[in-house]
């Protein structure tokens, strides 16, 4: 669990870390065979490590660490008197720098900004080194071949509507989304319901778009939190089958539109137009807007094994009889292009990976 707290006789330090080394287990190896012991699986205490094995000034162990790494990664490392902060070179990640009062704040979403009286001040570049210190702020470059490949999951499920990446509300990039599903649209059905939260912002526009009314059909249990981060099958199983009631009243007797944000596994799919039927709808027609997710994420999002991915082990078809829908639909690659930044990282709709796995290029079939 993090943060990962190191105390030597070198120095105290404190590592948090988002995202995904894809050649940690090649690191590791070979640190074990040096002698070095692991208490868990984290890339956080991979990082502490090669930062400790480093030489020269503690900043030029950072860089020396990062310039062994492959992969996505953001983090920051704090000491007594100083913060360091991370982001890689292709800029997979997000990361944001805000002034606080006196202070700064560095956060993977800027929603958490406002809440903190913080104004957003700008992002953390890739392959930079912002160091926060008495002295004030001060940025290095660590790699000189650098891109902005921004995650595309980011938009459709991973980040709040109200966070800006890349200059872009992730509301605004949702509602696009919505947009150009409706665009290719040739089944007519009564109403519009979004599954909650993340696929209302692209739900309410198919709705617009279309000029059909939107409802809410679905309700959230609140308390539930996400099922999708929980670690074993059967919690997200457990988790699914109280995360959501549907209305009877407004679904009943009705044709309905149900747009959801993506399909990973198809579990919660399933569930969600089952859900439906049971409580009258007519016909369920599935909108998804974001394209089939046919390849595994191995840059930190989400590390579903590719052989659990339902676009990868079904067609359309056999999807449609699955989850049980009279039709079903999602956003094509070339319209998602339309509304995510120019060239972000689409690898787990695409195929087409940043670098070379290392590790994992067994794990990718087509």
């Amino acid at each position: 669990v993090q943060p990962i707290m190191v105390r030597s006789h070198q120095r105290y330090f404190a590592v948090v870390s988002s995202g995904m080394i894809t050649n940690a287990y090649s690191l590791r190896m070979r640190l074990e065979n040096e002698g070095l012991i692991f208490q868990g699986t984290s890339d956080s205490e991979l990082l502490t490590h090669l930062i400790q094995l480093g030489s020269g000034s503690f900043e030029e162990k950072i860089k020396k660490a990062c310039r062994r790494m492959r992969g996505a990664y953001t983090f920051m490392v704090i000491t007594k008197d100083s913060l360091y902060v991370v982001r890689d070179p292709h800029g997979i990640r997000s990361l944001s720098i805000a002034k606080v009062g006196e202070g700064y704040c560095v956060s993977s979403e800027t929603c958490s900004f406002p809440i903190l009286g913080g104004e957003f001040i700008r992002e953390v570049q890739p392959g930079e080194l912002v160091c926060f210190d008495g002295q004030g702020v001060h940025s290095d470059v660590i790699f000189e071949d650098t891109e902005k490949k921004a995650c595309a999951l980011e938009y459709v499920y991973y980040s709040r509507p109200d966070s800006i990446h890349n200059g872009l509300t992730v509301h605004e990039v949702r509602k696009k989304c919505g947009y150009f599903l409706a665009k290719e649209e040739n089944v007519e059905a009564d109403i519009v319901i979004g599954v909650p939260d993340s696929a209302l912002s692209a739900a309410a526009s198919f709705a617009r778009t279309l000029n059909v009314p939107y409802e809410t059909g679905l309700i959230k249990n609140r308390y539930i939190g996400s099922t999708f981060i929980r670690p074993t099958q059967q919690q997200r199983l457990e988790g699914m089958r109280v995360r959501l009631n549907a209305i009877s009243s407004v679904v009943k007797n009705k044709s309905v539109y149900l747009v959801d944000d993506s399909v990973v596994k198809g579990f919660t799919s399933r569930r969600i137009c089952q859900l439906l039927k049971e409580a009258g709808a007519k016909e369920v027609h599935l909108r998804i807007a974001s394209p089939m997710l046919k390849y595994p994420c191995f840059y930190g999002a989400d590390s579903t094994p590719q052989k659990d991915l339902a676009a990868y082990n079904y067609t359309l078809d056999e999807m449609k009889q699955l989850f049980q829908v009279d039709s079903l639909r999602f956003l094509s690659v070339s319209d998602f292009k339309k509304c995510v930044p120019e060239a972000s990282c689409m690898a787990c709709c695409t195929g087409h990976y940043l670098e070379n796995l290392q590790d994992y290029e067994d794990e990718v079939k087509e």
